[in-house]
């Protein structure tokens, strides 16, 4: 199971070895977001990548392919 497969309302994927595709996801709800969707959203991998851009250094993600 890829890292990204635990995410409900967001659809992951790598059409380019250095680009991540980020589509919400919500057949329900278009152009909203629930809790779920926002939880997943700005959970810990956004908090993570927003405190390596502040401090300047590489984001401490763990790759896909160990997860």
């Amino acid at each position: 199971m890829s890292n990204y497969e635990r995410y409900s309302h967001l659809r992951i994927d790598r059409p380019h070895p250095h680009l991540l595709r980020i589509t919400l996801s919500s057949p329900l709800k278009i152009n909203a977001m629930d809790s779920v969707m926002h939880s997943e959203c700005f959970g810990p991998e956004w908090q993570e990548g927003r405190a390596a851009f502040q401090q300047k250094r590489p984001p401490r993600f763990v790759p896909e392919s160990q997860a």
